[in-house]
């Protein structure tokens, strides 16, 4: 009983150090922001692809919403959703790796934020321990087909490693297990009326997507090669079946070869890494302690110091995110002003949900314009929608020239862009973003 005591203790420990580290020490990204609004969305009733657009397959923000309702509908009940998927990650990776589990938890903290590409890793960990033990195919194959209704990519990469199955009997079994879920989401896509809008955002528009938001990076390229190669030898050495899910977890790096697209299916491999190593759990433990501990500290000096950044901040929906004092400041100033513009306006930059949850209008399809996010020929589309509805209507639009104008990676939409300005009437600049009227 003491044992289990203690390690239920430790679990409530990571599950508070999580949320710290997501919540309150790193910085809110518009990647944060976009999961919540989705989920954010559903629970308010919306329904996705039909209601909003959204080109991953839905589990995540679905499930995120049956927290939301239960718990309350606002970002730190978010964040907490996230921790306690991120606690039973760790106790996934502990079981897997006994001795050094926490160092690629400790990697894991640093780059983990809410969205399905946490959830696809912990099924993953679910998937191996199943496999492992050599369970039920039929909840092999639930877990792969809960894998591709979280996101499809993923879904389909670790299908791959049933098709070197010799047993055609398991490999039924296993496909079996797929469909239910499957079959389950299209009957809510259908009884909700938005089966087509969902095969157009997340597979019609896939190629539209892939081709406007590749990137590659060498680092994390290098990364990637260097595990593949090290499963790959570790695969022909042993034999193990398992490492074939390690390999095709890396197809979520596809197109964005960032840091966190490759080091979030890199944790499990390095997880597994370590596993094979005879290291010292206690000096482990200490040092990872002591860096938690030390992190701690230099945040909260941060936020005590600091003339940047004031915690919690001025605005109503983040205001226990972690943000710069400019930017909250920002965001209650634009917010307030979206509050006072036209019925009919665009956002045509990445901060429409964060403006839009702030101000507490209702989310639509047209708040989220980047590229290859709009389904196929997404923006030729979009561009003929406005065309129709501000042909009658007041209409203003809210660009970003700096986005526009920048040579860096971003999904800004520059072609929708390049339409709005060379069609209507500049009006004024508020704290970065140009706005323009059709009257």
């Amino acid at each position: 009983m003491r044992i289990k005591q203690r390690h239920f203790l430790e679990l409530i420990c990571i599950f508070v150090i999580t949320l710290m580290f997501s919540l309150v020490f790193k910085k809110a990204i518009v990647d944060d922001i976009w999961n919540y609004g989705f989920t954010y969305n559903i629970s308010n009733g919306l329904i996705p692809y039909k209601d909003f657009n959204m080109v991953t397959t839905p589990l995540f923000p679905i499930l995120g919403a049956l927290f939301l309702i239960i718990f309350g509908k606002n970002i730190v009940c978010f964040y907490i959703f996230h921790a306690i998927i991120c606690t039973i990650i760790f106790w996934y990776m502990k079981k897997s790796n006994n001795k050094s589990y926490y160092l690629p938890y400790l990697l894991f903290l640093l780059i983990a934020s809410p969205n399905y590409n946490i959830l696809c890793l912990l099924f993953l960990y679910i998937i191996l321990d199943l496999e492992k033990n050599n369970k039920n195919d039929y909840l092999i194959g639930a877990l792969l087909g809960l894998t591709f209704i979280t996101k499809q990519s993923i879904g389909l990469c670790l299908c791959l490693p049933t098709l070197f199955l010799k047993d055609l009997n398991k490999t039924i079994k296993r496909v079996v297990g797929f469909i239910l879920p499957i079959i389950i989401l299209l009957i809510y896509l259908i009884y909700n009326d938005a089966l087509y809008q969902f095969i157009n955002y997340c597979f019609l528009g896939l190629s539209e997507f892939g081709t406007n938001n590749q990137l590659i990076l060498i680092v994390p390229i290098a990364i990637l090669i260097i595990s593949i190669c090290y499963l790959l030898l570790k695969y022909i050495k042993t034999k193990d079946y398992k490492i074939l899910y390690l390999i095709c977890f890396f197809g979520m790096s596809l197109p964005i070869i960032d840091g966190f697209h490759v080091l979030i299916p890199f944790i499990a491999t390095f997880n597994y890494f370590l596993s094979n190593l005879r290291l010292n759990k206690k000096i482990i433990s200490i040092a990872f302690v002591l860096f938690i501990g030390i992190y701690s500290i230099y945040n909260i000096y941060i936020y005590y110091t600091s003339d940047k950044i004031t915690y919690p901040n001025i605005t109503k929906t983040y205001k226990y995110n972690k943000l710069d004092k400019d930017d909250a400041n920002a965001i209650v100033i634009l917010s307030n002003r979206l509050k006072k513009s036209d019925k009919n306006t665009f956002l045509i930059n990445s901060s429409g949900y964060i403006l839009k949850l702030e101000a507490s209008i209702p989310i639509g399809k047209y708040d989220m314009l980047l590229t290859g996010n709009s389904g196929k020929d997404g923006t030729n589309v979009i561009i003929n929608n406005i065309k129709n509805i501000c042909e009658n209507e007041k209409c203003s639009f809210w660009v970003n020239e700096s986005s526009y104008e920048t040579t860096e990676y971003n999904q800004y939409d520059k072609k929708l862009h390049e339409y709005i300005v060379n069609n209507y009437n500049k009006y004024e600049d508020v704290l970065g973003i140009t706005i323009y009227r059709n009257y």
